[in-house]
Protein backbone atom coordinates (compact mmCIF):
# COMPACT_ATOMS: atom_id res chain seq x y z
CA UNK A 1 0.00 0.00 0.00
CA UNK A 2 1.50 3.58 -0.77
CA UNK A 3 0.38 6.23 0.76
CA UNK A 4 0.09 9.28 -1.36
CA UNK A 5 0.44 12.56 -0.05
CA UNK A 6 -2.30 14.48 -1.19
CA UNK A 7 -1.00 18.43 -1.88
CA UNK A 8 -3.58 21.11 -0.49
CA UNK A 9 -3.70 24.01 -3.01
CA UNK A 10 -1.76 27.16 -1.81
CA UNK A 11 -4.69 29.68 -1.11
CA UNK A 12 -3.87 33.15 -2.70
CA UNK A 13 -4.46 36.51 -1.00
CA UNK A 14 -7.38 37.50 -0.70
CA UNK A 15 -5.76 41.17 -2.29
CA UNK A 16 -4.13 39.08 -5.11
CA UNK A 17 -5.72 39.15 -7.77
CA UNK A 18 -4.32 37.78 -11.32
CA UNK A 19 -1.71 40.31 -12.88
CA UNK A 20 -2.15 41.32 -16.18
CA UNK A 21 1.48 42.29 -16.61
CA UNK A 22 1.33 43.45 -20.35
CA UNK A 23 -1.18 46.07 -19.62
CA UNK A 24 1.23 47.40 -16.25
CA UNK A 25 4.41 46.94 -19.15
CA UNK A 26 2.79 49.43 -21.58
CA UNK A 27 1.50 51.64 -19.17
CA UNK A 28 5.21 51.60 -17.26
CA UNK A 29 6.82 51.75 -20.68
CA UNK A 30 4.72 54.22 -22.70
CA UNK A 31 4.37 56.43 -19.93
CA UNK A 32 6.41 58.80 -16.74
CA UNK A 33 4.84 56.10 -13.81
CA UNK A 34 6.66 55.61 -11.34
CA UNK A 35 6.78 51.16 -9.95
CA UNK A 36 5.56 52.55 -6.63
CA UNK A 37 2.83 54.28 -8.27
CA UNK A 38 2.32 51.70 -10.69
CA UNK A 39 1.91 49.07 -7.82
CA UNK A 40 -0.81 51.01 -5.69
CA UNK A 41 -2.71 51.62 -8.82
CA UNK A 42 -3.09 48.09 -9.43
CA UNK A 43 -3.53 47.07 -5.73
CA UNK A 44 0.09 44.95 -5.93
CA UNK A 45 3.27 45.14 -3.72
CA UNK A 46 6.19 47.64 -5.38
CA UNK A 47 8.32 45.17 -4.90
CA UNK A 48 6.21 42.49 -7.32
CA UNK A 49 5.98 45.28 -9.77
CA UNK A 50 9.94 46.10 -8.91
CA UNK A 51 10.73 42.37 -9.65
CA UNK A 52 8.94 41.81 -12.46
CA UNK A 53 9.79 44.67 -14.10
CA UNK A 54 13.62 43.61 -13.88
CA UNK A 55 12.95 40.19 -15.05
CA UNK A 56 11.49 41.68 -18.14
CA UNK A 57 14.03 44.72 -18.88
CA UNK A 58 10.97 47.76 -18.43
CA UNK A 59 13.80 50.41 -18.00
CA UNK A 60 15.47 49.66 -21.05
CA UNK A 61 11.96 48.56 -22.54
CA UNK A 62 10.72 52.78 -21.88
CA UNK A 63 14.66 54.13 -22.43
CA UNK A 64 13.67 52.55 -26.11
CA UNK A 65 10.43 53.28 -26.34
CA UNK A 66 11.31 56.99 -25.48
CA UNK A 67 13.83 57.22 -28.13
CA UNK A 68 11.66 55.68 -31.08
CA UNK A 69 9.15 58.43 -30.03
CA UNK A 70 11.57 61.23 -30.28
CA UNK A 71 13.06 60.25 -33.47
CA UNK A 72 9.25 59.77 -34.77
CA UNK A 73 8.45 62.94 -33.75
CA UNK A 74 11.81 64.44 -34.87
CA UNK A 75 11.61 62.69 -38.70
CA UNK A 76 7.72 63.95 -38.69
CA UNK A 77 8.56 67.89 -38.22
CA UNK A 78 11.29 67.78 -40.46
CA UNK A 79 8.97 65.57 -43.05
CA UNK A 80 6.33 68.60 -42.28
CA UNK A 81 9.13 71.26 -42.50
CA UNK A 82 10.38 69.76 -45.97
CA UNK A 83 6.74 69.64 -47.19
CA UNK A 84 5.98 73.36 -46.36
CA UNK A 85 9.60 74.05 -48.18
CA UNK A 86 8.32 72.41 -51.15
CA UNK A 87 4.84 73.88 -51.30
CA UNK A 88 6.81 77.33 -51.28
CA UNK A 89 8.99 76.23 -54.25
CA UNK A 90 6.59 74.54 -56.18
CA UNK A 91 4.45 78.13 -55.79
CA UNK A 92 7.72 79.96 -56.59
CA UNK A 93 7.57 77.69 -59.63
CA UNK A 94 4.31 78.39 -60.67
CA UNK A 95 5.22 82.25 -59.98
CA UNK A 96 7.74 82.03 -61.98
CA UNK A 97 6.36 79.72 -65.04
CA UNK A 98 3.42 82.77 -65.44
CA UNK A 99 6.10 85.82 -65.36
CA UNK A 100 8.12 84.09 -68.04
CA UNK A 101 4.66 83.09 -70.43
CA UNK A 102 3.57 86.84 -70.25
CA UNK A 103 7.08 88.44 -70.74
CA UNK A 104 7.07 85.60 -73.59
CA UNK A 105 4.04 87.43 -74.74
CA UNK A 106 5.40 90.63 -74.05
CA UNK A 107 8.62 90.46 -76.08
CA UNK A 108 6.60 88.41 -78.66
CA UNK A 109 3.81 91.61 -79.02
CA UNK A 110 6.13 93.90 -81.45
CA UNK A 111 3.62 96.89 -80.38
CA UNK A 112 4.54 96.03 -76.63
CA UNK A 113 6.94 98.26 -75.42
CA UNK A 114 5.50 101.16 -77.69
CA UNK A 115 2.14 101.26 -75.76
CA UNK A 116 1.59 103.89 -73.05
CA UNK A 117 -0.95 103.38 -70.53
CA UNK A 118 -2.24 106.12 -68.05
CA UNK A 119 -5.36 106.25 -65.65
CA UNK A 120 -7.61 108.70 -66.79
CA UNK A 121 -9.45 110.43 -63.65
CA UNK A 122 -12.26 112.01 -66.52
CA UNK A 123 -12.82 108.36 -67.81
CA UNK A 124 -11.94 106.88 -64.54
CA UNK A 125 -10.28 103.74 -66.26
CA UNK A 126 -6.70 102.86 -67.76
CA UNK A 127 -6.39 104.68 -70.82
CA UNK A 128 -3.63 103.12 -73.54
CA UNK A 129 -1.99 104.68 -76.11
CA UNK A 130 0.48 103.80 -79.46
CA UNK A 131 3.84 105.64 -79.42
CA UNK A 132 6.90 105.56 -81.89
CA UNK A 133 9.38 104.90 -79.57
CA UNK A 134 10.20 102.12 -77.06
CA UNK A 135 9.20 102.34 -73.58
CA UNK A 136 13.13 101.72 -71.72
CA UNK A 137 10.97 102.07 -68.40
CA UNK A 138 8.84 98.77 -69.47
CA UNK A 139 11.51 96.87 -70.14
CA UNK A 140 13.26 97.61 -67.39
CA UNK A 141 10.44 96.42 -65.42
CA UNK A 142 9.95 93.18 -66.88
CA UNK A 143 13.82 92.85 -66.31
CA UNK A 144 13.61 93.71 -62.55
CA UNK A 145 11.14 91.09 -62.31
CA UNK A 146 12.74 88.28 -63.88
CA UNK A 147 15.72 89.36 -61.16
CA UNK A 148 13.66 89.51 -58.69
CA UNK A 149 12.22 85.72 -59.41
CA UNK A 150 15.91 84.85 -60.01
CA UNK A 151 16.73 86.36 -56.46
CA UNK A 152 13.82 84.52 -55.04
CA UNK A 153 14.49 81.04 -56.24
CA UNK A 154 18.70 81.38 -55.45
CA UNK A 155 17.06 82.84 -51.83
CA UNK A 156 15.29 79.40 -51.39
CA UNK A 157 17.57 77.03 -52.88
CA UNK A 158 20.74 79.01 -51.14
CA UNK A 159 22.21 79.41 -53.79
CA UNK A 160 25.10 82.47 -53.98
CA UNK A 161 23.98 84.58 -56.65
CA UNK A 162 27.50 85.85 -58.26
CA UNK A 163 27.34 89.52 -58.28
CA UNK A 164 29.82 89.84 -61.10
CA UNK A 165 27.73 88.11 -63.59
CA UNK A 166 25.80 89.75 -66.18
CA UNK A 167 22.35 91.02 -65.66
CA UNK A 168 19.83 89.75 -68.43
CA UNK A 169 20.95 91.26 -71.64
CA UNK A 170 18.48 91.69 -74.79
CA UNK A 171 18.66 92.50 -78.16
CA UNK A 172 16.14 95.05 -79.28
CA UNK A 173 15.95 95.64 -82.83
CA UNK A 174 14.10 98.66 -83.93
CA UNK A 175 12.34 98.71 -86.67
CA UNK A 176 13.78 101.17 -89.46
CA UNK A 177 13.33 104.95 -89.00
CA UNK A 178 12.25 104.12 -84.92
CA UNK A 179 14.47 105.46 -82.38
CA UNK A 180 14.23 104.38 -78.15
CA UNK A 181 11.87 106.45 -75.61
CA UNK A 182 14.10 109.01 -74.38
CA UNK A 183 16.72 109.63 -77.24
Amino acid sequence: MSTKKTQTPKKKRKNQAKVRWEVLENEYISTRISYKDLAAKHKITQRQVEKYGSEHNWVQKRRDFIGEVSENVKNTLINDETKKQLDYLAEIGEASKRIIEAVTEAVNDKDQFYKRSFYSVEKNEVVEYRTDKIDGAAVNQVLKALEKVTDIYCAAYGIEKEENKKRFEIDVVLPEGMKEYGE
